[in-house]
């Protein structure tokens, strides 16, 4: 009985296999859907046959090698190790033992839209092309950011990033009132914070939990009176609070701000402040992704066993790096490139794609969690 079954999932297979291979010759991998790039069905949440027939003839052993084009689409990691989680379920799905073909959601984190109307617009259409789950937002909306018309230029070029996904955002230095104060940001960005988000529904910061990891949105712009990080102030004791009560199905914690505590760009007036009042927290409390915005780039460093993400290539004009900083001994990567982060957990493993206008991975982080 086990032989007839198994023969007849071989005999299955090769059926799909053949079924699969005669249709994908007629894609054209150029053209392939956008979505398509990054995972294994189309926009209509339909097998590609082009992914289904490789990863399954993969899987069988009539084919040994993978090209660039099918590392890309997703089927094998870095190594050319093709993924358990894409072959076992296009296997199950090409010969119909699952009817619905799950979608893995990821977050994207990405700032600094401000005034180039034209490459904020790029930049969101490529988001939303991935169509994430998540997107979060380090802050500079737009410039001069008291202006409401600034802002519905905003929703005009970006909205789409927002559009039947939830999104987060964070308040940049140019994301305040003419007063100083938060309050058009939060007319603007407040009604997208989840309801189910640790938030007084009157500050700048708060926190949500997806897939397991634990986001903490803070406000860094200390120009505002009402904004302090200072041991005693409010937002402080929130934080200290927020982390001491973590749930326990957490594995992992991912703090986002707009100005980032270390740096090797243009931006350097905040670092002493954040590494004073922040970091010691940062270390503390084991965050090992810091995600921010400011300066127009994409960096990565890496300070202890921390990784401090600059993920400023939403639109604004791009700045060089400053090379005789003294920040230089962190960086990792640097890069003048416009931009968004992919980031995702599954089972104990967080990676994080960098991915230009190009849909191209410009950087890839791995973490292994404990």
């Amino acid at each position: 009985m086990v032989k007839k079954i198994f023969l007849s999932l071989i005999l299955l297979t090769v059926f799909f296999i053949s079924i699969f291979a005669i249709i994908g010759r007629k894609i054209e991998i150029e053209n392939r859907d956008v979505r398509t790039f990054y995972g294994d069905i189309d926009s209509n949440n339909e097998i590609t046959a082009y992914d289904a027939s490789l990863v399954i003839q993969y899987a069988i052993g009539l084919i040994s090698e993978w090209s660039n084009e099918q590392q890309n689409a997703a089927d094998v990691d870095g190594n050319g190790i093709i993924q358990t989680y894409d072959a076992s379920l296009i296997l199950q799905y090409a010969l119909n033992l699952i009817d619905i073909f799950p979608v893995q959601e990821f977050f994207v984190i990405y700032g600094d839209t401000r005034t180039n109307r034209y490459e904020r617009t790029v930049v969101a259409e490529c988001i939303d092309a991935v169509d994430p789950g998540y997107v979060f937002m380090t802050g500079d909306f737009c410039s001069p950011g008291q202006e409401q018309e600034m802002w519905d230029l905003w929703f005009e070029d970006c909205g789409i990033v927002l559009e039947n996904r939830e999104f987060c955002g964070v308040r940049g230095n140019h994301d305040s009132s003419a007063d100083g104060s938060a309050t058009i940001f939060l007319d603007n960005v407040g009604e997208y914070i989840p309801a189910d988000a640790n938030w007084d529904g009157v500050n700048t910061w708060y926190s949500i939990d997806r897939k397991e990891i634990h986001f903490i949105v803070i406000d860094s712009e200390v120009a505002d009176p009402n904004v302090d990080l200072a041991p005693g102030s409010a937002q402080h004791e929130w934080l200290i609070d927020d982390l001491e009560n973590i749930d326990d199905n957490i594995k992992a914690t991912v703090l986002l701000l707009h100005h980032p505590p270390y740096g090797t760009s243009l931006h350097q007036s905040h670092e002493p402040y954040l590494r004073e009042h922040l970091v010691p927290i940062i270390n503390e409390y084991g965050i090992k992704f810091v995600f921010s915005g400011h300066n127009h780039s994409y960096e990565r460093l890496l300070v202890g066993d921390v990784n401090y993400i600059v993920t400023a290539g939403g639109g604004a004009p791009l700045y060089d790096q400053e090379t005789d900083d003294d920040d230089m001994q962190y960086s990792q990567l640097y890069l003048q490139e416009y931009h968004f982060c992919k980031m995702d957990i599954v089972d104990n493993l967080i990676t994080v794609d960098v991915i230009d206008t190009d849909f191209v991975i410009i950087d890839h982080v791995e973490l292994e969690l404990e």
